[in-house]
């Protein structure tokens, strides 16, 4: 069942398109029915898990689409276990393996040896690694006095096809820094770096076979993401920015995320007291919002469809459990219908040896 959202909801997107030629803007308007009431009141979507349920993010399919990685905050109840634990599962959702702790993203190599993770320290200084998952060992690429990128503010690694390179985004300018916030290449065997792609872009996220990626700005008096985001074309080197504005309650553009082998994009939106999910193309001719319910933590299938983590403990504390759209159908279900609590078992980590991440910094 659909049920229909707040209040009179408009987006306009002004769409300044960079290039040689011309600049364009367009305008394009989304609406909800101004006679319908709002579904969540302030405080019932979202915020921190439920003490005795699971609290998983970035739900990650294999490009084989055998096995699943993902990010478990922490252990309910446990405050001796790690946190930001990185399991791997198989498809379905049977069978964890305890691979690291302090891991923050993910992302799998074209082979599906090797994992490209965000390492956090402190909660907020993060180094991008590269996971082995044959050897069993993980190489730190940024953060140390050695590296180009040489201080704990770069993260959201991804692997680009068909070569040995990684786009990194920086976020942060530290004192003395030698390199701008953007978004880098940085090649995880020789460690070279290129870039910055865009000044000032952050949460970097490829698609199309590494065609473009699409990107946000980030303000650099606040500090904060904008909502402005980018789509960035290699081809050309070109920039589509995207900037909406509201009519309504409580609006945020929070992420988007690309389909890595096509062009479809799903923008993560805040409001009327919810996170949604919104369809668009890297065309940005036409935007569908596609859930009602909530939704957030966008990851794609290598079948096309994708899989989001939805709150569905309507009220204060979360129960966050990972969905999947079918981009055929349109339909939603819960990935792992069945299993309890609709989440992988997972057992005590001291069950595992886990790989040793030694960052140098």
């Amino acid at each position: 069942m659909i049920l229909v959202m707040a209040t009179r909801f408009v987006i306009i997107l002004f769409f300044f398109l960079f290039s040689a030629c011309n600049d364009s803007i367009n305008v394009i308007e989304l609406e909800d029915d101004p006679e319908e009431e709002t579904y969540f009141n302030p405080g019932e979507y979202g915020g921190s898990s439920l003490e005795d349920k699971e609290d998983i993010y970035n739900v990650t399919f294999s490009n084989d689409g055998e096995r699943v990685a993902l990010i478990r905050r922490r252990t309910p109840g446990n405050l001796t276990e790690p946190i930001r634990q990185l399991w791997i599962v198989d498809k379905d959702g049977r069978n964890p393996e305890f691979i690291a702790s302090g891991t923050q993203s993910i992302a799998w190599s074209e082979d599906d040896s090797r994992i490209a993770s965000t390492f956090v320290i402190g909660g907020q200084h993060t180094f991008v690694i590269v996971i082995d998952l044959e050897k069993r060992i993980a190489k730190q690429l940024t953060g140390s006095p050695d590296h180009t990128i040489n201080r704990y503010n770069a993260a959201n690694p991804q692997f680009m096809p068909g070569s040995s390179n990684l786009l990194v985004s920086v976020w942060g300018q530290a004192y003395q820094q030698d390199y701008d916030i953007g978004v880098y290449v940085i090649n995880y065997e020789d460690e070279s770096v290129e870039g910055p792609l865009g000044e000032y872009l952050n949460r970097a996220n490829l698609g199309n076979n590494g065609a473009f990626f699409s990107a946000f700005y980030l303000d650099t008096v606040s500090g904060d993401y904008s909502n402005i985001f980018v789509n960035y074309d290699f081809s050309t080197g070109g920039l589509d920015e995207i900037n909406p504005e509201l009519t309504g309650t409580e609006f945020r553009l929070d992420n988007s995320t690309p389909n890595p082998r096509g062009n479809e994009i799903i923008l993560e939106i805040r409001r009327d007291f919810a996170d949604q999910l919104v369809k668009t193309s890297f065309s940005l001719e036409h935007f569908e919002q596609i859930t009602e319910l909530g939704g957030h933590n966008v990851k794609w299938m290598p079948d096309g469809n994708f899989v989001f983590i939805r709150d569905i403990h309507k009220g204060s504390g979360a129960h966050y459990v990972p969905h999947k759209y079918n981009s055929t159908t349109g339909t939603i279900t819960k990935l792992w219908d069945d299993l309890p609590d609709y989440v992988p078992e997972f057992p005590p980590t001291n069950n595992f040896t886990p790989i040793d991440i030694t960052i140098d910094w």
